[in-house]
């Protein structure tokens, strides 16, 4: 049996994406949607650098949706946040799917997690996002352990790393962390935004904090100054973690090490080496160690209510879209 893969959007992230697919196990069919001619010519040229597998069978480049074959077996949309709500409406318009993988952040409108939410439902399409440090060997090692232990407290800080399009990773690993989806949300962002990379978008700097319904606190910062790199801190009754994926260094201390830290080396995969088998695993198994979308979307919504707010308050925003993605 051949499978039908598609990756809708193919700028930065999107030749990641297909780069990874260049070592999928399973006999493939690849297309590649993508409107920008330089986009679609850079995609096709870093898939060639590659080392193809050979049970790749062809790989396809369109400018439309309605140039894909009629069945497809997986799909990963890596548009921007405004446009990924009309292009998953539009896949299903012409083909059937059987499985989504979704880029974040999800949608700039609260209205379009419903809207989408229903889509899936009525063609009886799978859909996951991709956070992908849910499948980092470190994180479930210390998912594990920490069913042992009770968090105090986690913190994630570093200078200007994209807070709003990025914040997404860092509740979603959190939430893996603590076991834990039920969190509230405090705003205490800069009050001014400032340009994204991205032309027409935001980010924030500050901080946002919060708990778990299991008493666990949490804050996530990002200092609007500085070169600081991304750290996580991880407090529990019984040990001191701290992650730098920078520096590919996790340092643990408990009682058994007399609360010195030792460091070990960690493996933070890039996307060029994930996407093949993420996307074998969804197609095999009808599932993933990636999030759900309907779990996702929460995290998502409680982000962009708090976003939405802030602008409002602060800049008198009356959109209802909020620029990031």
């Amino acid at each position: 049996m051949t499978y039908n893969i598609a990756l809708i959007g193919a700028g930065q992230l999107g030749r990641r994406h297909l780069q990874g697919l260049s070592s999928i196990p399973l006999p493939s069919r690849l297309f590649v949607v993508e409107i920008n001619p330089d986009c679609r010519q850079a995609a096709e040229l870093a898939f060639l650098q590659c080392d193809r597998s050979p049970s790749i069978q062809s790989v396809e480049y369109f400018d439309r949706v309605d140039q894909l074959p009629g069945h497809l077996d997986a799909v990963i949309v890596a548009t921007n946040s405004d446009a990924r709500l009309e292009v998953i409406r539009n896949v299903l318009a012409h083909a059937r799917v059987e499985v989504f993988l979704l880029e974040k952040f999800l949608f700039p409108r609260l209205s379009d997690y419903d809207a989408a939410a229903q889509l899936f439902e009525r063609h009886g399409v799978k859909a996951y996002v991709n956070c992908p440090r849910r499948r980092f060997p470190h994180y479930e090692k210390l998912r594990d352990r920490f069913k042992n232990e009770t968090i105090l407290d986690l913190s994630v800080s570093g200078s200007n790393w994209g807070l709003g399009c990025n914040a997404i990773h860092f509740f979603d690993l959190l939430s893996m962390l603590t076991s834990d989806d039920d969190f509230t949300l405090v705003d205490g962002l800069d009050a001014e935004s400032m340009p994204s990379k991205r032309p027409g978008f935001l980010e924030f700097t500050g901080t946002l904090s919060g708990e778990f319904s299991s008493g666990a606190r949490f804050s996530v910062n990002s200092y609007r100054t500085g070169a600081l790199p991304v750290v996580i801190r991880i407090n529990t009754e019984q040990s001191m973690t701290v992650v730098m994926e920078g520096n590919r260094v996790l340092e643990q201390a408990d009682a058994t090490t007399g609360w010195k830290f030792q460091a070990e080396a960690i493996d933070t995969p890039y996307q060029s080496q994930m996407t093949g088998a993420v996307i074998a695993e969804l197609i095999r198994d009808k599932a993933s160690r990636l999030t759900p979308f309907e779990v996702s979307a929460v995290y998502h919504k409680k982000l962009l209510e708090l976003f939405l707010a802030h602008l409002g308050k602060y800049q008198n925003w009356q959109e209802e879209s909020c620029p990031i993605t």
